[in-house]
């Protein structure tokens, strides 16, 4: 799990959601989502476990905060993919 970013706290609330989900993916991926618990997410990002059940109420609403950002992510590579120029049949392979 990476360091934590600057503006972190209470200064930057945006950054520390990012940050919980961010930890949240990186032990899903490596732990599998069973076997980690809320309290492993919120030991990792360096915050309360009071502080993540703000955030998320339980850890289904966790895992579909993870889930949206991979799809934003993935959204996000296909357009940049669309919109470049060239070969449309070169770009649906890069999407494949």
């Amino acid at each position: 799990v990476t360091a934590q970013p600057d503006g972190w706290g209470r200064r930057d609330p945006e950054a520390r959601r990012a940050r919980i989900i961010e930890v949240a993916a990186s032990l899903f991926a490596v732990r599998g989502y069973e076997a980690t618990s809320v309290n492993d997410v919120a030991r990792e990002a360096g915050v309360s476990i009071g502080t993540l059940y703000k955030q998320f109420p339980d850890k289904p609403s966790l895992l579909e905060a993870v889930l949206a950002g991979i799809e934003a992510e993935f959204a996000s590579g296909m357009a940049r993919v669309r919109e470049a120029p060239g070969d449309p049949f070169e770009r649906l392979a890069w999407m494949i």
